[in-house]
């Protein structure tokens, strides 16, 4: 698979690009959501961290979702992967990406966020947002990332999400 690395923490971004090109996956790692957006035709999957810069200007209106979100859970406004994700969601039919998150607090993950009444991974299971959501911290080899990465592209197979 092309891989694409969305995650502004390089350290980690370049752990994960080695793991997943030894295992014989192409990994492209970019730390600006812009960057991303002109790569997207060239890959298979998304890895999107939670904790990312902002977005551009394209995505005013996930922003804006995500925010609204924040506030209605009592919770700090700050930039969010999650509003790339709901931009990839939005427009899933017809970009074919499917796409994950990782971070270190897979709790700033918002659920039950609205999209035209779409819900983001809409009738998932706990089990499945634990993947799907992935907790670097309970990542516990990092050479178990090529198979989360095969299992999220199950996933959204067997969900027909991209349909």
């Amino acid at each position: 698979m092309n891989i694409l690395l969305l995650d502004d923490q390089g350290e980690s971004t370049l752990l994960y690009k080695r793991v997943l090109d030894r295992a014989g996956h192409e990994a492209i790692a970019v730390q600006h959501v812009d960057v991303a957006l002109g790569k997207l035709d060239r890959v298979d999957l998304v890895l999107i961290d939670l904790m990312i810069l902002p977005a551009p200007a394209v995505m005013q209106r996930e922003a804006d979702i995500v925010q609204a979100g924040y506030r209605n859970a009592g919770q700090a406004e700050m930039a969010s992967g999650q509003v790339f994700g709901l931009y990839l969601w939005a427009r899933r039919s017809s970009l074919k990406v499917p796409y994950g998150y990782v971070s270190s607090h897979p709790e700033k993950w918002l659920r039950n966020l609205k999209v035209d009444d779409d819900t983001e991974f809409a009738g998932m299971s706990e089990a499945e947002r634990k993947q799907l959501v992935l907790d670097r911290n309970a990542l516990r080899k990092v050479s178990a990332l090529p198979g989360h990465c095969q299992r999220l592209v199950d996933i959204w197979r067997t969900r027909q999400w991209l349909q």
